[in-house]
């Protein structure tokens, strides 16, 4: 565990490897921060509960299995301003140099196999990146600034429905493998880096390289209610492993804060008129037939972190969520976290609007005000996102 003591911002931290002796010291770069960060204003608004949300936008940060449900493309951005902290090395308070905290990322998926582009394998498309202003200025000459960034690719999978969409596909039986459950696994490779002004000096190193893995199974607990039951409730239930580091970087000096994160959510919502045996005849242009009037959810995440590979002792995070959806245009968040190696603990609340284009698609905001130490001010997160789903144009969007 980093302690506040040894926090230093993007310095260097000196640990004696135990193998050989006095000559054999191993020096070590603190953790990527941008591998700390949660990328989702969503999730963040929820007081960063989001690893078994498997309804509405994925928590890739949290749990890459939450991918297997992307219908569509997606640009999902993010930006924090003035952040003043560096998550798991410089504790939040005031007067710290300010920090801003920016995420793009493109989703693609249907069918229950979806990606997501941030930076990789195409250079430029999406990024995680702290970006201080000022970060360092020597006594003579031009200031100096560093960026932090942490750049990857991620993929979900969903077997039983993706063998639905297969069946469906070549016009095969359509008899449904997920009415009673689901189960979905995900995988995420990340590559950190610092960057020290470009414009002026136009160097960086490599901090690490890292993955993320998880699973998530879901119960339609409804069911017990018959197949014609008027509502949809279902249990979720997730584990995942984030910032696992790559075994190449193992002897390089680089070091992660790897988290085990254990989640669980109930979501709740009358059945869309889709799945109505008595459906209305037509619906307004805006209203996709799938989408219920009202859905409520609540989430928890249980976080373990600890250092790797030095070997710090860990500590515990506690993340409480609640979510409520209107049409799915209207939602308010509310959450609480508990971090107390971070300073961290306090509610957190939000929302988000979504503006329907056609049954094709969505332009969403999402912001979120998440709690920092006693000492400091409260950032308010914000977030866009532009959704298409090209089948849409091909059905008339019920």
């Amino acid at each position: 565990m980093w302690t506040p003591a040894a926090r230093r911002p993007l310095a260097v931290v000196l640990a004696l490897a135990a193998a050989a002796g006095p000559a054999r010291a191993q020096l070590y770069l603190p953790p990527p921060p941008s591998t700390l960060a949660e990328t989702s204003i969503r999730a963040a608004a929820m007081g960063g509960a989001g690893g078994a949300v498997m309804w509405g936008e994925p928590a890739v940060w949290a749990n890459p299995a939450t991918l297997s449900g992307v219908n569509g493309i997606g640009w999902v951005t993010g930006h924090t301003e003035g952040q003043g902290w560096v998550p798991g090395i410089l504790p939040p308070r005031r007067g710290v140099q300010e920090l801003d905290f920016s995420s793009q990322r493109l989703l693609i998926g249907g069918g229950g196999l979806a990606f997501s582009l941030m930076g990789k394998p195409i250079s430029g498309l999406g990024k995680a990146e702290f970006d201080p202003n000022d970060l360092f200025v020597p006594p003579i000459g031009p200031t100096i600034t560093v960026s932090e960034r942490t750049e990857g690719w991620g993929v979900g999978v969903s077997p039983l429905r993706l063998i639905e969409s297969i069946r469906k596909i070549a016009k095969m039986s359509p008899s449904s493998l997920t009415s009673y459950g689901d189960v979905a696994f995900g995988y995420q490779a990340k590559d950190s880096k610092a960057i020290a002004d470009p414009d002026i000096l136009g160097f960086g190193f490599d901090e690490a390289g890292t993955y993320d893995w998880g699973a998530s199974g879901r119960l339609a607990l409804a069911r017990w209610w018959g197949p014609d039951a008027p509502f949809r409730l279902d249990l979720s239930g997730a584990y995942s492993q984030l910032n696992v580091i790559k075994s190449k970087w193992n002897d390089s000096g680089a070091t992660t804060q790897q988290i085990d994160r254990f989640g669980t959510a109930l979501h709740l919502s009358p059945a869309p008129p889709s799945q109505r045996s008595a459906s209305p005849p037509s619906l307004p242009w805006w209203r996709p037939g799938d989408v219920p009037e009202l859905s409520v959810g609540l989430a928890y995440d249980h976080e373990h972190h600890h250092d790797e590979p030095v070997g710090f002792q860990g500590f515990d995070v506690d993340h409480y969520g609640f979510e409520t959806n209107v049409f799915q245009l209207l939602a308010l968040r509310v959450g609480f976290v508990s971090d107390p190696e971070e300073q961290l603990e306090g509610w957190t609340y939000g929302g988000g609007i979504s503006v329907p284009i056609g049954p094709w698609g969505s332009v969403g905001y999402q912001l979120a005000s998440v709690p920092t130490s006693a000492d400091a001010d409260r950032p308010l997160r914000q977030g866009w996102s532009v959704w298409l789903d090209p089948t849409r144009f091909f059905t008339d969007g019920h």
